[in-house]
């Protein structure tokens, strides 16, 4: 799982077994004992003067991580993060998300037909 920076509380008192710490690289990732992982992106200015830390967000991670093949190896390796795996899991949860705002969409369109043929085709209609 990556995390945002809302969840940043959750890293507290887990287990760090894996650094991505490149030298004069601008980007470190973290992954914890359980899979979970998060990254921080330094920026500095023009004069190599630090002056901030971006968290990366989830696309920006995954970006990270897939321009990199040492990196997605040792990770899969380590049993830590599996990159296919993860995005075979996201699919499936966009999926699964795409189905259920289908099946709501036709209960709502079944209920406003329903609705309007018993307004249109009802009792009280003059019609003919």
């Amino acid at each position: 799982k990556i995390i945002s920076i809302s969840e940043v509380d959750s890293l507290i008192g887990k287990k760090l077994a894996f650094a991505h710490i490149v030298p004069y690289g601008a980007t470190i990732l973290l992954v914890m004992e359980d899979g979970t992982a998060a990254a921080v992106n330094q920026m500095s200015d023009g004069d190599g003067d630090f002056i901030g830390t971006e968290f990366l967000n989830e696309r920006k991670v995954m970006e990270y991580i897939a321009h990199d093949a040492k990196l997605r190896h040792q990770l899969a390796a380590a049993g830590l993060f599996d990159l296919e795996a993860y995005e075979a899991e996201q699919k499936a949860k966009r999926e699964a998300e795409a189905r259920q705002r289908l099946i709501n969409n036709e209960a709502r369109d079944r209920a406003t037909y329903e609705r309007l043929k018993l307004r249109f085709e009802g009792p009280q209609s003059s019609a003919v």
